[in-house]
């Protein structure tokens, strides 16, 4: 079974109160029962399959992307579900959702307690025009329900417009004539107000068949935005729904550069509403003329900036004008400010369009980014006044040892220095007076730390990578058994340290200590040889010294012994100076003395028999002991 895409449907994000006779329904959250039920579903294809539904009646819409999007009717003796369920049993269907309709969603409201175009004062918009009015060159694309053509505050603004509804006229909406008059009215003509933008030029697309709109003709619109060359979109429409194919239609426009801007909705909740949560979109919310939260504007995590929406002044069909409220107002003051940015510095990417928007929006609310404001007001004058785009000089970083616990050095002052290890952040600091000191855990010898500096205007410097030094000794190392017949001294010690082995001031010998072992050849030492054993490593770190006492392995030689006879009462002959002699008969142990400084011994024993055979050995002062010397009594 194939995924099946949520459902959705998007109104409009203004709360109208307009002039003259008309009357305009208050709206609840959706409205869900003002709007008719889909006729048709929007199928996303594999790849070559459209000709396999053309007996569907599809209607194909064009896209840039390895997939098809089209349109088919539900027949009318089926029902939705069921439809989209045959259709996701078909091979060469990827997904399916409802085509639901659009809805334009007004709040009657008294136009009486405004005055006209405040929002031009709360944005700075005058300051912004000594800069620039605007580009003819860029083009603002108002997705909407149509734009009045003729209006003479904008038919000198719309460079194109498009009818997206089939077999549909294009229409002059209330709504997208509104919205497109914030963007670009006309400055200087004695007429009406102004937009925030007025050379700006206008692509007008009418994706609304009276109250109504499908989403794959919202679809259709981003990509003809898209075709036809439109630097920023403009979408004061929305829903509490999601849907793949929108979402998709506009990552596609963000990937072609385009600004996209979306309003965050007017049901004072903090609900994601899209297209305006997307990650792609611009999401605005609503300010009154005092800076506040607008009674009807939504919040949450999702909100990037806000910019006036209450009571907002503009351009309404048939030459007139008129009084909005609503999220859809505060929209185009948002893409009004873009458009300048972009005539202003037309290399500007959409990404660093949109940072410049929050980076000089003015913090409302609590401090920081925050689930009212976002980043702040939207402010036209901040956001085209010359910025700061210096980088910082790359930080300076005193020695890092591995005892660190502080990184400490010198940047632009007041800059944020942060540290990373791979992909860990270690800390950040800021340069006060142009030094810093940053508080580490101790990182290990050899590790690469990288640091950069971002300044207040957020320009980012280059990265300084530097290595942790070794300054840690090794370990004492560890020594085996030398003895006075050993001709090596093997132990451990720290992977790949040299050991040096020494006897005095004499160098005996060294080697690596390959995986943490060592073998070093030496000379026989004499018993009792002080041997003094090191490590250093390879950042020259010395160890403490291990002094070995070469021990006594050699057995004594055998003693001589004089002649013995059985009047003998003493036996005696030469040794191993200090050396213990012992007396054996048999296993009787006759007698034992030391051998003298000479080399003498003298054991007295009891006279023995005539032929007795008695043993003498010698064992010296560390234990070894020699072989016996046999001698038989005369």
């Amino acid at each position: 079974m194939k995924k099946t895409l949520v459902t959705l449907f998007v109104i409009l994000i203004s709360i109208f109160p307009f002039h003259g006779s008309i009357t305009y329904a208050e709206g609840d959250e959706q409205n869900l029962s003002a709007i008719p039920e889909p006729t048709q579903v929007i199928v996303h294809l594999e790849e070559d399959a459209a000709s396999k539904l053309a007996e569907s009646e599809a209607v194909i819409t064009n896209t840039e992307d390895a997939e098809q999007l089209v349109t088919i009717e539900v027949p009318q003796d089926e029902s939705i579900e069921a439809f989209m369920k045959d259709l996701e049993n078909r091979k060469d269907v990827a997904s399916v959702e409802p085509d639901y309709f659009v809805k334009l969603d007004y709040v009657a409201n008294d136009p009486d307690l405004v005055s006209f175009q405040y929002h031009h004062k709360a944005i700075e918009s005058s300051a912004a025009w000594d800069i620039t009015l605007g580009s003819p060159d860029v083009v603002v694309a108002v997705i909407d329900d149509g734009v009045d053509l003729n209006h003479v505050d904008l038919k000198n603004q719309i460079i194109s417009h498009y009818n997206m509804v089939e077999g549909k006229k294009f229409t002059k909406g209330e709504h997208g004539t509104h919205v497109a008059g914030i963007i670009a009215g006309v400055l200087n003509n004695n007429t009406g107000g102004a937009g925030v933008a007025p050379n700006t030029k206008i692509m007008a697309i009418d994706v609304f068949d009276g109250d109504f709109a499908l989403i794959s003709d919202i679809i259709k619109g981003i990509h003809q935005a898209v075709d036809s060359g439109a630097h920023i979109i403009n979408m004061s429409l929305g829903s509490y729904s999601t849907s793949t194919a929108l979402e998709k239609a506009i990552q596609h426009a963000h990937s072609k550069g385009v600004v996209v801007v979306a309003a965050a909705g007017n049901d004072f909740t903090s609900k994601n509403h899209y297209p305006a949560a997307y990650q792609e979109v611009i999401s605005v919310a609503s300010t009154t003329s005092v800076n506040r939260q607008s009674s009807f504007s939504n919040y949450g995590s999702t909100i990037d900036i806000a910019a006036p929406g209450t009571e907002i002044f503009s351009t309404l069909p048939n030459n007139s004008y008129g009084w909005m409220s609503g999220t859809s107002m505060a929209t185009p003051v948002v893409a009004g400010i873009a458009a300048l940015l972009k005539a202003n510095e037309p290399a500007l990417t959409n990404k660093q369009i949109a940072d410049r928007l929050f980076l000089t929006a003015k913090d409302l609310g609590v401090k920081g980014k925050d689930t009212k404001f976002g980043n702040g007001l939207v402010n036209a004058k901040n956001a085209l006044k010359n910025i700061d785009k210096t980088v910082p000089v790359v930080p300076t970083v005193n020695t890092i040892t591995d005892s660190t616990t502080s990184i400490t050095g010198k940047t632009e002052l007041n800059a944020r220095v942060i540290a990373y290890e791979g992909n860990t952040k270690l800390g950040e600091a800021i340069a006060k007076n142009g030094t810093y000191t940053m508080k580490i855990a101790m990182q290990k010898a050899g590790t690469s730390i990288s640091l950069y500096a971002i300044d207040a205007a957020k320009n980012k410097s280059a990265t300084r990578t530097v290595t942790v030094i070794d300054k840690t000794p090794p370990a004492i190392p560890a020594v085996n058994t030398v003895s006075n017949k050993s001709t090596t001294v093997t132990g451990k010690a720290e992977s790949n340290a040299k050991v040096y082995v020494y006897a005095g001031k004499t160098k005996l010998g060294e080697a690596t200590a390959k995986n943490g072992v060592y073998s070093i050849t030496i000379a026989k030492q004499k018993a009792g040889t002080i041997l003094s054993v090191y490590a250093i490593d390879a950042a020259k770190n010395r160890s403490g010294t291990r002094n070995v006492k070469v021990i006594d392995k050699i057995a004594p030689s055998i003693p001589t012994v004089n002649s013995i006879t059985s009047k003998s009462t003493m036996v005696s002959g030469k040794a191993e100076k200090g050396a213990v002699i012992t007396v054996y008969i048999g296993t009787k142990k006759l007698g034992q003395g030391t051998v003298n400084s000479e080399g003498s011994f003298k054991v007295s024993i009891s006279a023995p028999k005539k032929g007795a055979v008695i043993k003498v050995y010698a064992t010296d002062k560390a234990g070894n002991k020699s072989g016996s010397r046999t001698i038989t009594v005369k």
